[in-house]
């Protein structure tokens, strides 16, 4: 790919995705932005170690607070 042989010669690429799958694979920092904010940004390592989380999709739900919402048999009466 175009995007590894830039970024394998030093070159520093700006990649905006929805594909998390090809930010986790391309990407040596990322930027999380919901909402045009910045929600955080790191190493994937480093928003692993931040969130607990082991995807990138998972973190990214997490740190927007854009998780699932619970069932109503599952909140407390």
């Amino acid at each position: 790919e175009y995007i590894s042989l830039l970024r394998d010669q030093g070159k520093a690429v700006i990649l905006c995705t929805h594909h998390m799958d090809e930010a986790e694979r391309l990407c040596d920092r990322l930027g999380l932005l919901h909402k045009g904010r910045l929600v955080s940004e790191g190493t994937l390592a480093e928003l692993r170690q931040r969130t607990g989380c082991s995807s990138l999709h998972e973190m990214f739900l997490q740190l927007s607070g854009t998780g699932p919402m619970l069932k109503p048999e599952e909140v407390a009466g």
